[in-house]
Order: structure tokens, then sequence, then C-alpha cells
């Protein structure tokens, strides 16, 4: 398994990439999406912030103008994908963000850093609302047992290239559920696209950090999910 030395170059070099889901913040990172076994490329696309102005909403900031953190990207055109544990995350978001709603409205209308957080909520609000109107739940029991696809907890081991015999084990998840902390890797990630469709004993490459690896999947499980259930 990995080492406390490995991880600084692990971060680095394998998670990187999906940082721009995991911390939407890091906006100005850029990657050439890779081609998977099934010559698949899946590109990628950087979230731009939304600027709501008081044409959009009721109530809004004296100066008009109001910045609404983007959400994690999702590539246009792609399905929203979430297991039962990320469908459920989208709910108790929704359900805060009411709740923090509620609370401001009862506060004082002339206060604008009061105004200006209930049309940041409102504007979270909406967006979330897209989100899960648009969500896709997979539950485990429908995958096959035998392959990486969605909701799989895969264990990866490099075989040549980067630091052979190093071991590495993620969820592949829901854009919004991808989290470095709790290993939870989104499925439009580079290193989630390469590994899709492959089964126990197969191999594929990718360039991670300017050096191919050649990586090859030692155990494929759907346990994460199910605990959830």
């Amino acid at each position: 398994m990995i080492s406390c030395g490995d991880w600084r170059s692990v971060i680095r070099y394998w998670f990187w990439p999906n940082l721009a889901i995991v911390t939407p913040s890091l906006l100005t990172r850029t990657w050439a999406a890779p081609i998977n076994h099934r010559g698949v490329q899946w590109p990628p696309v950087e979230p731009t912030a939304r600027i709501m102005s008081r044409a959009f909403v009721k109530e809004d900031a004296a100066d008009g103008i109001v910045y609404i953190p983007p959400r994690a990207p999702l590539p246009e055109g792609a399905v929203n994908f979430v297991t039962r544990r990320g469908h459920r995350l989208l709910k108790e978001e929704m359900a805060q963000l009411e709740t923090e709603r509620e609370q401001l409205k009862r506060g004082d209308k002339e206060n604008q850093d009061i105004m200006r957080a209930l049309t940041i909520v409102r504007g979270k609000i909406k967006d979330l609302e897209s989100r899960i109107v648009g969500a896709k739940l997979v539950k485990s029991a429908s995958q096959p047992q035998n392959e990486v696809r969605f909701g799989a907890t895969v264990t990866i081991t490099t075989v040549a290239g980067g630091t052979p015999g190093l071991e590495r084990k993620f969820t592949l998840v829901g854009v919004d559920e991808a989290d470095i902390t709790t290993m939870r890797v989104g499925f439009v990630a580079p290193i989630s696209r390469a590994l899709i469709g492959l089964g126990v004993g197969e191999t594929t490459t990718l360039m991670m950090g300017g050096t191919e690896e050649t990586l090859e999947v030692s155990h494929i499980d759907y346990m994460d999910d199910l605990k959830d259930g």
C-alpha cells in the first residue's frame, strides 16, 4: 500500500488532474483527456463562475452583482451519475441550504451583507436543484461485478513507469461526491476514464506527472455503495 513518503507524489501525479473536480477553487489547471482501452476520449471542461444580477434575483445586494461559487464541473452532455451516498449527500446539502435561506430571510432586509448572503444561497440552491433533477442514480447491483464501472472501489498497481509495485485504492463516484480525503475520485477524471471497463488483471497506460505509467487492476468491489444502502 502507499507509504507516508509516497503521498506527495501520489497527490501530485495521480489526483492533481482531478483537483478541479474535488476542489472547485483550483480552476486554472488543465489536462489532456486520456484515451482508454476502448478508444474513448473524455474532453475536460473547466467551470466558470456564474454572476447573478438584480435582474435575476430579488432582494439582491446593493451593487447588483454577486459571485456564485461554481459547483464541481460536469462535462457538457455528460450524465450526472450518482451513487446512493452521493444522492443522499445532495439532498442533505439542499436541506442545509434551505434552512440557511429561511434564516437569512428573517434577517434585516436593509443589511447589505445579509442580502448578499441570501442571494448567494439562492444561487447555490438553483444550481443544486439542477444537479438533483439531472442526477441518475446507479445502484451497485446493476453493475457488472467483474468490471470497473461507476461506483466501483478499485485497487490498481503500477507495473511499469513511475513507482513499480505502488498500489492505489479509490472509488469512482459522481463529480459532487469526489473527495480526495476519502479516496473518492470523480468518474470524469482521467484516471477513472482510463480504467472504466477493465477487469482484474487487465492494464491501461496513463500519463501522470509527465511519466507514462502502466496500471494493472488488481481488485474490484462495490461494497462502498452497498454499505450506504
